[in-house]
């Protein structure tokens, strides 16, 4: 069952927020180190006030995607968006950063609900012919309130780090119309219309797929956390400027996904991928060797077009590997790898950044941006979506032996 216009508008405004988690607060990076900046271990602890959601999106995706497949999705997403806005929106009044750290936490496990949810429903309202391009459309308009997210962010980290918390209270109006407009029966009807299943529960190519979905996001992350702090201190760039440079990278991964569907028809999934990985690997080389605003503009676009056909390709083809009845739990999955990469940054990304510097770092992640580039292609060379609305069975049939053949020729005779 197509949804309703209304629906459809609100899936998809319920699916940007989940954006504001890392990119609307990445600005406020300097002023929180410096309101802080007599606590123990504050260059960490700050940057965990961006990542600390991560560790608990990917524990809570899984539970997320169980309770999807169990209990119906709009009890997941309204639950989820009361969260987020109570728990996102704790830094406008908080004095210890542990506690907003904390806070930042439980706040990740409302993310995860959003982000499983949203996907899932998508998934159970459209066919896979239109899933992709309704998965590209809500990148690209995540990406869009990205761009305003950060941007008012800078605007008003300008006057108070506090202050951007409050974009976090736009998840009030919006829990409502949950309860009002979406159904609780959404799983029954996609499972009418399921895809038989033989396909099984969770394909293993999925996990496979959810790999490289590890590594793009765990890359990607390294910009938003640490070039704050590049271009700040070092290059002694401002914030509003830090988020306008930041938006460049929204926005060319939003304008990317929205062309997600004409890539898709054209290009097989290996070679968006591939291609996907390169464009990030040129963005960081760019990132490393030069400092004209210019170039660190097209080095943000080059990585925001790599992970804005990364993202919505690898969203789709889990969902049509999976039956619907564990669709849930697939998307729960891919959200946990996300996210788990992103965790992982300030932990790794700190490490190399003592010894060699903002270059050595962005440096490092194109090395490993064109290693996985070269890992799409030799690994997953053989995977391809079946075309939409269609399911094809490849039997391989074992040679006939010579007595076969001479039986055959004895009765044609």
């Amino acid at each position: 069952m197509l949804p309703s216009r209304r629906q459809f508008t609100l899936l998809l405004m319920c699916g940007t927020l989940p954006v504001m988690t890392t990119a609307s607060l990445a600005p406020i990076l300097p002023g929180l180190h410096r309101a802080f900046r007599d606590v123990p271990q504050i260059d960490v602890l700050s940057r965990l006030v961006l990542t600390a959601p991560a560790l608990s999106i990917a524990m809570g995706a899984l539970l997320a995607g169980y309770l999807l497949d169990r209990l119906g999705r709009r009890s997941v997403l309204a639950v989820s968006l009361m969260i987020f806005a109570l728990f996102g929106s704790y830094g406008l009044w908080t004095q210890d950063i542990q506690w907003l750290i904390g806070a930042r936490f439980i706040f990740g496990f409302a993310v995860a609900g959003i982000m499983t949810a949203t996907a899932t429903l998508l998934a159970d309202f459209f066919e896979p012919k239109h899933l992709r391009s309704k998965m590209g459309l809500q990148a690209g308009i995540m990406g869009g309130w990205g761009i305003f997210a950060q941007t008012a962010s800078g605007w008003l980290a300008e006057t108070s780090w506090r202050y951007p918390f409050a974009l976090f209270l736009a998840a009030l109006p919006l829990l409502p119309l949950v309860w009002l407009w979406l159904p609780e029966t959404i799983k029954v009807q996609a499972e009418e219309n399921a895809v038989p299943e033989s396909k099984g529960p969770i394909s293993p190519q999925a996990f496979i797929i959810g790999f490289f979905s590890f590594a793009a996001m765990g890359l990607f992350v390294v910009v938003p956390i640490q070039a704050p702090f590049y271009f700040g201190h070092k290059l002694g760039i401002g914030p509003t400027s830090t988020a306008i440079l930041l938006s460049v990278l929204t926005g060319a991964s939003s304008l990317t996904s929205l062309s997600f569907a004409f890539l898709k028809g054209r290009w097989t999934q290996k070679t968006i991928l591939t291609l996907g990985f390169l464009s990030m690997t040129i963005g960081f080389l760019m990132l490393s060797l030069w400092t004209r605003r210019l170039v660190l503009a097209g080095g943000m676009a080059a990585i925001g077009c790599g992970i804005g056909s990364i993202g919505p390709s690898i969203s789709a083809w889990i969902a049509e590997l999976t039956s619907p009845s564990y669709r849930g739990r697939a998307m729960g999955l891919l959200t946990t790898a996300n996210y788990l990469g992103q965790f992982s940054v300030p932990l790794w990304s700190q490490q190399l950044l003592e010894p060699y510097g903002y270059e050595g770092l962005f440096l490092t992640a194109a090395l490993v941006s064109f290693l996985c580039s070269v890992s799409v292609m030799l690994s997953l060379r053989n995977l391809r979506l079946h075309a939409a609305g269609t399911n094809v069975d490849m039997v391989v049939m074992p040679a006939p032996d010579s007595r076969d053949k001479e039986k055959d020729s004895r009765l044609s005779s």
